[in-house]
């Protein structure tokens, strides 16, 4: 119950499709004149990560691609695909050099009127491992968190050489692939509706 409350609690810090979440209330602040923000210490925590893995990706990765993330799933609803000029208008507002992060006053500055932040591609990732580092301080050292498909996991289960993981058949959602992972104390990732 205590890992679920904690899930909860981080879900209402990062999430972008919540209109209460902390991260929606900063992205808020994306207006005309740009003004420090103070925020949790969950969420600087993600964010500093998030800067870490846009250098490390040479800007691969990046969490300011919020305005697109809404253009993309507003059309995928309506399906209609975008025009080049909104996408382009949409991509004007992206970019971590946009954001300014004050580690020492825990503040977070959006500094382009309108920029969106959206952090689906770590918070996930972020929110199983902190449940397996919780679980460790309970002394629970064999266990696997899965959150929405990002899976990380602490010791094999007892008996085991590791976790089992079996991945679907592309485009099936009852037949897995012959091959699967076995893996303990590290995490894995995957991607789909099944």
């Amino acid at each position: 119950k205590q890992s679920f409350n904690l899930v909860d609690s981080f879900v209402l810090i990062f999430s972008d499709y919540i209109d209460s979440s902390e991260l929606v209330k900063l992205s808020n602040t994306a207006v005309a004149k740009a003004t420090p923000v103070s925020v949790s210490p969950a969420l600087l925590d993600i964010l500093i990560l998030s800067k870490q893995a846009f250098d490390k990706s040479h800007g691969a990765f990046d969490i300011t691609m919020g305005p697109l993330t809404k253009l993309w799933r507003k059309s995928r609803k309506e399906k209609i695909f975008p025009t080049d000029e909104a996408v382009q208008l949409k991509r004007k507002l992206t970019g971590f050099n946009k954001m300014l992060i004050d580690t020492a006053e825990k503040k977070i500055t959006l500094t382009k009127p309108g920029m969106q932040l959206d952090l689906g591609g770590i918070a996930q990732g972020h929110i199983a491992q902190k449940i397996i580092d919780y679980l460790r301080t309970q002394n629970i050292d064999h266990a696997l968190v899965n959150v929405s498909g990002d899976i990380v996991m602490s010791d094999a289960p007892p008996g085991a050489k590791g976790w089992t993981v079996g991945i679907n058949v592309p485009e099936t959602t009852d037949e897995l692939l012959p091959q699967t992972l076995l893996l303990h104390n590290m995490a894995v990732t995957t991607s789909g509706d099944a």
